[in-house]
């Protein structure tokens, strides 16, 4: 049986290890001391935001978290080969990492986003198989769900499940309940999120290897901590793109000096993400249906028009 292609979604730019991975993996194998990583991040929710202030331990070695990181990568890549013919797969961890450099996340979290796509893309495949078709995608610990379900339980059980993964702090359902996209339209999505991801590496000014694009039945997720600016100017690029039906972001909005601290390893106050206010208390993880409908909108976008992008 020929292995299903990654599922329409990507995390920007493929990291290439840079010629001092020698050092960074005799770092790795000896096993240094570690240090304490403080971030705070903003988890989107159907009424508003939640600040998660969390404290990671991270190897004080230079390059160790980031090794671990391009490490579990690929092993979560070549476990999805192995299922070959799963019908489910994760979507963002299939293809490629964001930049290491030019992500805001600490490498730390990083690898905790990779550790719940690849264990949600576990767990739904042994829990329903031919049931659903679903692909994951974790930033900040905010997991979106997308695909298809063969009914309502089988969706509301997957956003429970996934709810129930550990460093999940919420997860955004946009499960379609119904059949199964076409093959040709999986393809489509896959080619569209290839073409998203070349426009925004040739766009100046947007943080493409920061970014994670999931793209289902021709609508656009994107996921990112970026200016107000950045968050426009990435609208009314994807929005303008031939294919694209509607786009969706899930931003977390910082000032550019916010940003900057964050790639330091200092996590200053956050803002608003989406619009939506944040709330500075601490709530376990929770689902958000965020269409109630089978199937997402699929308002046409006109090239060269105001964005049809909105916040979930």
């Amino acid at each position: 049986m020929r292995p299903t292609p990654p599922n329409h979604a990507n995390t920007g730019d493929a990291h290439s290890v840079t010629p001092s991975y020698l050092r960074r993996y005799r770092c790795l194998a000896s096993g240094g001391a570690t240090m304490t990583v403080h971030s705070t991040s903003i988890s989107s929710k159907s009424n508003g935001a939640v600040l998660h202030d969390q404290h990671s331990t991270q190897p004080a070695c230079p390059g160790t978290s980031a090794m671990r990181l391009v490490l579990m990568s690929a092993m979560t890549a070549m476990s999805l080969a192995i299922a070959g013919c799963a019908p489910m797969v994760v979507g963002s961890a299939a293809l490629t990492t964001a930049s290491i450099a030019s992500d805001p996340r600490t490498t730390g979290q990083q690898l905790e986003d990779t550790e719940i796509e690849f264990k949600t893309a576990s767990l739904l495949q042994s829990q329903f198989s031919e049931l659903a078709r679903i692909n994951a995608s974790s930033y900040n610990g905010v997991v979106l769900l997308t695909g298809d379900a063969s009914d309502a339980e089988v969706r509301n059980k997957a956003v429970s499940l996934v709810s129930g993964i550990p460093n999940v702090k919420s997860v955004i359902d946009r499960i379609n309940v119904g059949s199964k996209l076409p093959f040709s339209q999986v393809t489509a999505d896959t080619w569209l999120s290839s073409k998203i991801r070349t426009t925004l590496i040739a766009t100046r000014g947007i943080p493409s290897g920061s970014l994670k694009v999931t793209v289902e039945d021709g609508n656009v997720y994107i996921q990112g901590i970026v200016t107000q600016q950045q968050a426009s100017d990435i609208a009314r690029t994807v929005s303008s793109i031939s294919g694209v039906k509607e786009v969706f972001t899930l931003f977390d909005i910082r000032s550019e000096e916010e940003i900057n601290r964050l790639r330091g390893g200092t996590d200053p106050n956050p803002v608003q993400t989406g619009g939506s206010g944040a709330s500075a208390s601490q709530q376990p993880a929770t689902s958000t249906s965020v269409a109630p409908g089978p199937t997402p909108s699929t308002v046409p976008v006109l090239p060269q028009s105001s964005p049809q992008a909105r916040p979930i």
